[in-house]
């Protein structure tokens, strides 16, 4: 008996050792993993900082250099990228490429508002027609409304545009009183003030404009298809069609009402 009891203890001793071991073994383990994290990181931030003297001087060759190693040392700070090099991505298709591997394969996830920086920045292309407006990518949804606008879908427009100015309707109010400040003194200045609200992605306030012109004796054939696509945009298409037709009985080869009057047909 007391033998055995010498056992046991020696087997609970040696086990409790096994698992004080192990513990620590893991805990090193995560303090070295936090470690090169940690050095990684600041690795990679200075880098960015390096990257956006070269960026400010016009330097985009060596920005595009500086990016890339910050992104090998450490590719979680791909999305700070996006939002911070945004405009100057164009001229990095190098960085861009292996932003969207990263976010591909998972390893640095871009997350929406990231995704749509870099299909933004690269202009017109497949990817972006696929491209969705995303709440938290700010004022990335209204380039991707002017965008869809000029792709000649105004539904995809519309939606961007409201998802650009959802939740900011004090902002909404502020922007369209300085657009209205200069009381119109004609049709043809209704016209303009229209157009400034409609690049703003204030398409309601452009469209009520547009209305106001024709009121004051001025048309044409770019008000009419507003007219038909405000239509459309409410659903009536023999409505919206109409107002295409008119817009290219003024003008036959204007390119949005061509555009929406063959989308309408393939419906």
């Amino acid at each position: 008996m007391p033998g055995n009891r010498i056992k046991r203890y020696i087997a609970y001793n040696l086990g409790l050792w096994v698992v004080v071991a192990l513990v620590g073994a893991v805990v090193l383990m995560g303090a070295r993993q936090y470690g090169h994290a940690a050095m990684a990181r600041q690795t990679a931030r200075h880098l960015l900082d390096g990257a956006r003297k070269a960026a400010d001087r016009g330097g985009l060759y060596e920005a595009q250099r500086s990016i890339r190693e910050a992104l090998t040392a450490y590719p979680p700070i791909s999305p700070e990228v996006a939002a911070e090099f945004a405009r100057t991505m164009t001229g990095m298709p190098l960085v861009r490429a292996e932003m969207l591997r990263l976010d591909r394969e998972g390893l640095a996830p871009l997350g929406e508002a990231g995704r749509l920086t870099l299909l933004v920045a690269e202009g017109p292309s497949k990817e972006l027609t696929l491209a969705q407006a995303a709440p938290e990518a700010g004022e990335l949804n209204l380039s991707l409304g002017r965008t869809e606008l000029a792709r000649g879908d105004v539904v995809g427009a519309a939606q961007c545009f409201g998802v650009y100015w959802d939740d900011q309707s004090a902002r909404r109010a502020e922007v369209a009183a300085k657009l209205l400040a200069k009381s119109p003194r004609s049709g043809a200045d209704e016209y303009a003030v229209g157009k400034r609200l409609l690049f703003n992605g204030l398409l309601p306030e452009a469209v009520a404009a547009f209305d106001r012109a024709r009121a004051n004796g001025y048309e044409n054939a770019d008000m009419l298809f507003w007219k038909g696509a405000a239509a459309e945009l409410q659903g009536r298409r023999e409505e919206a069609q109409a107002g295409y037709i008119e817009a290219l009985k003024r003008l036959p080869n204007h390119r949005l009402a061509l555009m929406r009057l063959k989308a309408l047909e393939k419906k």
